[in-house]
């Protein structure tokens, strides 16, 4: 049985869907804003996802964006919903295949499952691939970590908060760092999804 989602004041869940050919990605995430709305949040989160060499930087440009959708968990907020067509990765290099994402860890303050998350970004140009392909190289270590740096410095800007949210719990905690991991990410079920 599926957690409800928790009721939390000024947070969003921002959700961002794109796709290469016919496998589709989604990336949700947790943000803050105090006395906004979710129309204002869903803009600045696409800003801060497509700033110079934020998290588009990383992606081919065979990524199609297809939309944002921010739903605020106020408990009676409408959910926002923008078309990003038109929109492709900033790389002109072939994606890695779709079962294969980079990694983004989430940590907070605390401790425990509850409090760390996870990002599994696709779509991420294959020239970032190690020689053995079975892990990122030291170049796309650098791009991975230049877009953290590029995508915390983009949050302060439009005075947003990135969170882990725990609905077990029905709380959000601030993030306090984001570590990218040098194994590849594999999504099972995204091959289904080609089929």
């Amino acid at each position: 049985m599926a957690v409800p989602l928790p009721i939390i004041a000024d947070t969003y869940l921002w959700t961002v869907n794109y796709k290469i050919g016919t496998a589709p990605f989604a990336n949700v995430l947790c943000i803050s804003k105090p006395s906004s709305s979710a129309a204002i949040v869903n803009g600045n989160m696409w800003s801060v996802w497509t700033a110079t060499n934020s998290m588009v930087s990383l992606q081919s440009n065979t990524v199609d964006y297809q939309n944002s959708y921010c739903l605020p968990l106020n408990g009676s907020g409408l959910a926002d919903i923008a078309v990003r067509t038109g929109t492709h990765g900033s790389v002109s290099s072939p994606a890695v295949t779709p079962q294969t994402c980079a990694i983004f860890t989430f940590r907070t303050g605390l401790r425990g499952r509850s409090y760390r998350g996870r990002m599994y970004l696709g779509g991420v140009q294959n020239l970032l691939l190690g020689t053995p392909t079975t892990q990122w190289s030291s170049t796309g270590m650098t791009g991975f970590n230049a877009a953290i740096t590029a995508w915390n410095a983009a949050l302060v800007t439009q005075g947003l908060t990135h969170e882990v949210l725990s609905r077990k719990l029905g709380v959000a905690t601030p993030v306090l760092q984001i570590v990218a991991r040098q194994y590849l990410g594999s999504q099972r079920n995204r091959a289904e999804s080609q089929e």
